[in-house]
């Protein structure tokens, strides 16, 4: 990793973060069980920036970056414990959408042993400063092109995880403000992106619109009228009446 980052970050003066796109996991004795994506293809780095907003993909120990750009965003958050990295990468791409760069390359070896996973209380302290970074993102790109000036927590937990929505009025709400991120971040980069990653994001978003209006359904016929996350799915992917009606069909045959 270190190596193959050497050569291509000063090749990328751009690109201020490198890592491998892919890891490998073994079991204690060395044999593959499972390869894991760590990032987005290396030629996506915009859209890389797009993601990171509603998670983070960028594996830490096979990281790279250029230490004084790194400074120039105010360096790690001594205030966080468990998703520091997170939080630093946000503001890197927040800065720069063209900042991060994955390599083709397996750059990680994992074993697993029977110690090796982290503590429950860890993981829960990490998911909550990761969301917390993550809206916090959010709602300062907003802040720059749309007239929100405050994000909700809830709604943004509804877009990391669709599946806690409570409400049909929440995954509508997650729906709005899944549209109003797109527009903002497109607008914020628009001289930076590429055609691809501009066609990257639009389709990951019509992805997480479908993903949220496949949910709404469960919410009865009513999550199908007025411009809600479905009439934006609708809208977005007209094409897809079909899985639509099939989506319906199942909903209203299954049991409740």
């Amino acid at each position: 990793t270190t190596c193959e980052s050497f050569v291509c970050t000063p090749a990328k003066p751009e690109s201020h973060l490198t890592l491998p796109t892919f890891s490998h996991m073994s079991e204690q004795d060395a044999k593959i069980v499972q390869q894991v994506r760590l990032s987005l293809p290396p030629s996506d780095p915009g859209f890389a920036a797009w993601t990171m907003m509603f998670s983070c993909s960028l594996s830490h120990p096979s990281v790279m970056f250029r230490k004084k750009k790194i400074d120039e965003v105010g360096g790690y958050n001594d205030s966080l414990h468990h998703a520091e990295d997170h939080e630093l990468w946000l503001r890197l791409t927040s800065k720069n959408c063209r900042s991060v760069m994955s390599l083709p390359f397996i750059g990680i070896w994992h074993r697993k042993h029977p110690f090796s996973s982290t503590s429950g209380r860890s993981s829960l302290e990490q998911e909550k400063e990761s969301f917390e970074s993550s809206r916090r993102a959010i709602e300062s790109l907003l802040r720059k092109f749309c007239s929100s000036t405050s994000v909700s927590a809830a709604i943004v937990k509804i877009l990391r995880k669709p599946i806690a929505a409570p409400t049909l009025n929440a995954l509508n709400e997650a729906a709005h403000l899944l549209i109003e991120i797109e527009n903002a971040f497109l607008k914020v980069n628009e001289n930076l992106l590429t055609e691809r990653e501009i066609q990257l994001v639009q389709l990951d978003c019509d992805y997480r619109i479908g993903e949220l209006a496949s949910l709404a359904v469960k919410f009865g016929k009513e999550s199908t009228s007025g411009n809600g996350a479905w009439g934006i799915w609708c809208d977005r992917c007209p094409d897809l009446n079909l899985e639509r009606i099939a989506l319906i069909c199942h909903s209203i045959t299954s049991p409740a």
